[in-house]
This record gives C-alpha cells, structure tokens and sequence, in this order.
C-alpha cells in the first residue's frame, strides 16, 4: 500500500488537464500514492473512470470537484468532498455551473472578437455544446491562432514570455474581460458552500494563498459561520510561512485541514504530478468521519 496523499488533481476532463483519470491513476501507483482525490473544474465527469481505475489498481479514489465561485467580485475555488452521485442538489448545481460558464465563455470570445483577435471554431463549438472549457485552455487557443500571430498584443506577450504568453493572456486579459461581464458570472460562494453541505458533500476552501483566489483569516471565519468545513493548507501555491498560518487559522476556527498539487499539466507545467506527497494520512481519516457524521 502507498503512504502518499494528494487531494486536488486535474484530468483532461478540465480541458486545462493533461492527463486521463486511468492516467492519473497509474501514475499515482508509480510514484507510491495511497489516496486522490482528482477535482476538476465544475465537472464530475471524470470521477467515474477515477473510480473504477482506482479499485482495479489498488489506489483509493476520493469523488470530488472544484467549484468556481465568487463573492463581491473576488474569485474562491470550493472543493467538494465525497459527493453523491444522485443527489439531485448536488447536480442542479453542476447544471447550473455549465450554463454560467458557457455564458461567461460566449461573452469573452465576443470581447476578444472586439479588439482583432479570433478564436478556434472548435473551442467555438464546444462551448456552444455546452462542455467545460476553461480560461487558460481559450487563452493558449488564442495565442497560438495563426490567425493572430501578427497582432500587436500577442506580440508583445511573446516578446515578455515566449513559453507562458498564454498564461500572461489569461492573467492581463481575460481576468479584465472577467470583471466587464455585468451578470453574475459564477454562482455565489455561499450558495455553493450551502448547496455542497445540503447534498450530504464536504465543502474545502482551495488553495487561500493563491493570488487570485487569496483569503484572510477574516474571509475564512465569514465562509466557516456559512458553513465552509476546511481548508486546503497543504499547497503548491503555499509558501511554507503560509502553510503555517492557515494550519493555525483552520486549528483556530475548527476546520478541517487538507492538501494538495493542483497538477494540470499543460497550463501549470511547474506543478509536476508528484510535486506535492502528503504522508498523514489522519486528513483522509477526518474527512472520512466527517462524511459519515453527514449520513447519520
């Protein structure tokens, strides 16, 4: 049996992804893993294959998703542990992720249409048909768009970044496309975290540090008294001085700590699979507690 944890991993079912669920799963077997948990962006459709790898290869699979959210303007990614497949809260709020995001989707290819640049019939079509497209999978479509090589903007982000240009893109771009969509562009923070605890699932506050999703001790006691239950201390996005503060802060406010890479593979290739291994495995044991308080 492995010793190794690490509870938030992407699939190409985040279109952001490199790799499939069996994929991940094999190599979790290689390098020594015990437990994962694969969360992608607003999707479970990877889970089942997660699943089903899992048990034939002898790694224990943990159902979840990262849920995009937003609370006065500012993005927070809530992961969902041990879902329930059928529970009919719980999918009516992956029903309502897809028409926000293909909404959001239609609205930033229409600003970058505006300013000369275009966008891949196929990433056209497949966000019309409604499948998860992200926003760094869009920018790195973008950018190496023969259509676009000679635009002055992607120009200059090749010259300041040849390799990551897309990254910049997604960062300087479509993150100010973002803040012009006058809808609410994702569901609420809080409705997520009430509809993830009401279908019976754990909701974990990802990655805090992060810069665009950054969360201070005051943000986390808000989400806590709305029923937020964890925190991911352990992260790739964490500096050490920041792994100790939201342990401190989590052990403080009486949430439950977990950890992970985020490994996607294609937008994130520093974050190497394996980057992160997390030997307690006492957080799987406090999450599986806590999932069985909820059937009770």
């Amino acid at each position: 049996m492995g010793c190794y944890i690490d509870l938030h991993i992407h699939s190409k079912h985040s279109s952001d992804g490199l790799l499939t669920p069996t994929e991940i799963v094999i190599k979790a077997k290689e390098l020594n893993f015990r437990t994962i948990a694969i969360a992608d962006h607003d999707t479970i459709s990877g889970v089942e294959e997660a699943l089903k790898s899992g048990a034939y290869y002898g790694i224990e699979v943990i159902p979840a998703i990262e849920i995009t959210t937003e609370y006065n303007k500012h993005f927070y990614h809530v992961l969902a542990y041990y879902f329930d497949f059928g529970n009919e809260i719980f999918n009516s709020l992956i029903e309502d992720l897809v028409v926000k995001r293909r909404d959001r989707n239609l609205f930033r290819i229409k600003k970058i249409n505006e300013i000369g640049l275009s966008v891949p019939d196929d990433i056209i079509d497949e966000i019309n048909k409604g499948e998860l497209i992200v926003g760094p999978t869009i920018s790195k479509a973008v950018v190496e768009d023969y259509r676009n090589q000679a635009h002055d903007l992607i120009c200059q982000l090749k010259k300041q970044d040849p390799k990551e240009a897309y990254i910049l893109f997604y960062k300087k771009f479509i993150k100010v496309i973002d803040k012009e969509f006058a809808m609410q562009r994702w569901i609420s923070v809080l409705d997520a975290i009430k509809k993830v605890r009401m279908s019976g699932s754990i909701p974990v506050l990802a990655h805090p540090g992060a810069e665009l999703f950054y969360a201070d001790e005051e943000a986390i006691k808000m989400l806590k008294e709305n029923g937020l239950m964890g925190i991911e201390v352990y992260s790739t996005y964490h500096t050490p001085e920041q792994i100790d503060m939201y342990k401190e802060v989590a052990e403080k406010l009486g949430l439950l700590i977990t950890g992970g890479s985020d490994f996607h593979g294609k937008v994130k290739p520093h974050i190497q699979f394996g980057a992160m291994k997390i030997e307690d495995y006492s957080i799987v044991d406090a999450l599986k507690r806590t999932k069985k308080a909820f059937s009770k």
